[in-house]
């Protein structure tokens, strides 16, 4: 997990915290303009496709007073796994990543290598939690009040349902996070897919490590 420590000394007392860096800070959102609404931003849950839909709010940081909505905030939720995967494809090969414009210059063949590989998956499942983009969802939402959001599962429907909500217009083509059209994503992506498909004991690390996730999708009315 990609950290960075601070330090100081309070009253002669060391005092160390970790922040991430990430690309994706904590209050990331987007405010109407009337104020009622407020759209935060989860990395890998359609915000490359929301942000186009929301292209005329102002961006925001719900932790601050004078950023918080009158009404209610939106947000968007996605299977946790299915998350993960499209996290895991950013990471290695995508372009929001730190470490995926280094591995640009990899071919096909040389993805392929990497994955088959038994270091990797051991190092893969033994993290899990790599950066901003596999942060689990909760993370995101931390110190709202729930009853003040209005939770959307990710499906085909979402931005029709969203901006019925909302009375924001839809284009007629909902926008599409170009970057998905990589092919190295979509070996990765069919790879990870597989993996937990048919290994029972490698989606169970993953239900554990989005425990948190799994309970919020359990609680909130969808």
């Amino acid at each position: 997990m990609n950290r960075l420590f601070d330090f100081s000394v309070e009253q002669e007392v060391i005092q160390v915290n970790y922040r991430y860096s990430l690309g994706h800070s904590l209050g990331e959102s987007f405010l109407s303009n009337d104020k009622v609404y407020s759209y935060i931003n989860i990395p890998k849950n359609a915000s490359s496709a929301a942000k186009e839909i929301f292209h005329e709010w102002t961006p925001a940081n719900f932790q601050n007073v004078q950023d918080r909505p009158t009404g209610e905030y939106i947000v968007i939720l996605r299977d946790p796994t299915a998350r993960w995967i499209s996290a895991m494809a950013e990471y290695l090969v995508g372009k929001y990543s730190t470490l995926g414009p280094k591995n640009n210059g990899l071919d096909d063949q040389e993805i392929y290598k990497i994955l088959d590989s038994i270091v990797f998956k051991n190092l893969l499942f033994d993290f899990v939690v790599f950066d901003g983009h596999s942060l689990p969802q909760c993370w995101f939402l931390q110190n709202l009040k729930i009853d003040n959001i209005k939770f959307f599962y990710f499906d085909e429907t979402t931005f029709d349902r969203i901006c019925a909500h909302t009375n924001v217009y839809k284009p007629n083509n909902r926008p599409v996070n170009a970057s998905m059209g990589i092919n190295k994503k979509q070996i990765i992506v069919k790879y990870l897919k597989e993996l937990t498909s048919t290994d029972p004991k490698l989606q169970k690390i993953i239900d554990i490590h989005y425990y948190a996730d799994h309970k919020l999708l359990d609680l909130v009315k969808l």
